[in-house]
């Protein structure tokens, strides 16, 4: 397994507990007026924008927003103990309510990689909820998983999952049962753990935690 190296900093992924195929980050999302200039003020010079390009078109679109990534050192940011990894990322709220800034938790699963000049496969990553908010349904409501997330491929050696995260203060006011259910990872079916994320503050907190392979939290879809 990959070690992190001291020399990888200012990165937007972190390894979770130093697998090489399952990296986590968090972000915001904001729709706020000249949020994409925020990097260019000196106390935000640790952040970096990713407009989409809606807002490159039209910033007054409504479909235009702006992610907003803190630049994150793993050794400083990630902390690993037995069996929990705690990770730190300072996020301030980027607006007035939760329509004009929500966070995301991103996973990105990595199949290959070229080492000397060779095509290396990774362990295979399974993610997935014992249950998720179906805002489709009148007012928001928990729903059974019953099946994997699939990622969005990327060129064929990536993988990508991004799950709704909102600030404790700035909930929706129709879903008043809305938290964050916890994300479950299964690596090469014999490693579990259980990803947990709260944005409250000025911080969003990750906390990846191994799990025994015989506990019960982890969904039965994802020993198969």
């Amino acid at each position: 397994m990959e070690e992190i190296c001291a020399n990888e900093v200012q990165q937007k992924f972190v390894q979770v507990h130093r697998h090489p195929e399952l990296h986590i980050t968090a972000c915001a999302v904001s729709k706020m007026t000249g949020v994409d200039r925020l990097s260019e003020l000196e106390e935000y010079q640790d952040y970096s924008v990713e407009p989409n390009q809606k807002w490159l078109e039209n910033p007054a679109d409504e479909r235009a927003w702006v992610k907003v990534y803190h630049k994150l050192d793993p050794e400083k940011d990630s902390a690993i103990g037995d069996r929990i990894q705690t990770i730190i990322i300072p996020m301030t709220f980027l607006g007035e309510n939760h329509r004009e800034c929500w966070g995301e938790l991103q996973i990105k699963i990595k199949r290959q990689t070229v080492r000397n000049n060779r095509l290396v496969n990774f362990e295979a990553v399974k993610l997935g909820r014992n249950e998720y908010f179906d805002t489709r349904i009148s007012g928001g409501q928990w729903v059974p998983e019953t099946q994997p997330i699939v990622p969005k491929k990327d060129e064929g050696t990536h993988g990508y999952v991004a799950l709704r995260l909102y600030h404790q203060d700035h909930l929706p006011e129709n879903q008043s049962d809305w938290r964050f259910a916890p994300l479950f990872a299964s690596i090469a079916d014999k490693n579990f753990y259980r990803i947990d994320a709260i944005w409250q503050n000025e911080e969003i907190r990750i906390v990846a935690t191994l799990l025994d392979n015989k506990s019960p939290e982890i969904p039965k879809f994802l020993r198969q």
